[in-house]
């Protein structure tokens, strides 16, 4: 297993309808750790580290959304590892 880090942001119906903490689950359902944070400009960003094979379902499921927010564009790049990162957070 290659573990590798992405930063994302996700622009759309992503504030006020539950997608971070949908974020969060799938994450930590996939075996991800990092943390997910809204922005000033309504966008959402999260920093996400784990088995590289499993990144392209991460960025799938997050896309078809939880039937509340809608991605209307999103965003990816490398990161540095973080080490002795443990879990998902939900940041203010």
């Amino acid at each position: 297993m290659k573990t590798v880090r992405h930063g994302g942001r996700f622009m759309g119906r992503v504030q006020g309808v539950g997608f971070r903490v949908f974020v969060q689950n799938v994450a930590q359902e996939l075996g991800f750790t990092g943390w997910v944070k809204n922005m000033a400009d309504g966008s959402v960003v999260m920093e996400a580290q784990g088995d590289e094979a499993r990144f392209g379902e991460l960025k799938s499921r997050i896309q078809e959304g939880n039937g509340f927010c809608k991605v209307e564009h999103m965003t990816f790049e490398f990161c540095k590892n973080v080490e002795g990162e443990t879990g998902f957070e939900i940041r203010r």
